[in-house]
């Protein structure tokens, strides 16, 4: 993240007090993994990418709950965030932070699964030495 909030991208600009606002920012900080915080354009792809993102999800479910006929909007939303992502994907070097995004989190659980793992046999030891 920028050293200075007050060049954050998203102050003034997203509304954190909302659900739309909330998801723009998990949004903005799952594209933002990996790539460098102090670039402005990767920066601003996050942000663009993050905003898209929600107006494809709310057009989708507009469209899914009868308030919009399946129109050209949905597609060309759809069509814009594709674009994003893969332009994100371009920064960073890799195919999709999303895929990063989640291999972080398996490596985080499997470095706790070896931390317990690695705790119940030295609990184990103590027991043992307490039953002599």
């Amino acid at each position: 993240m920028p050293k200075s909030y007050r060049h954050h991208p998203l102050r003034g600009r997203v509304n954190g007090n909302t659900p739309r606002g909330r998801r723009i920012r998990r949004l903005y900080a799952g594209y933002m993994k990996g790539l460098d915080p102090n670039d402005p354009i990767a920066r601003s792809s996050a942000l663009a990418a993050a905003e898209l993102a929600t107006t494809s999800e709310d057009v989708r479910s507009r469209v899914m709950a009868g308030e919009l006929e399946l129109s050209d909007t949905l597609v060309r939303v759809s069509n814009l965030l594709d674009r994003a992502e893969r332009r994100l994907s371009g920064l960073a070097g890799r195919e999709s932070p999303i895929d990063e995004t989640t291999a972080f989190f398996e490596e985080l659980a499997a470095r706790r699964a070896a931390r317990e793992a690695a705790a119940k046999p030295a609990a184990t030891d103590e027991d043992e030495t307490n039953d002599d």
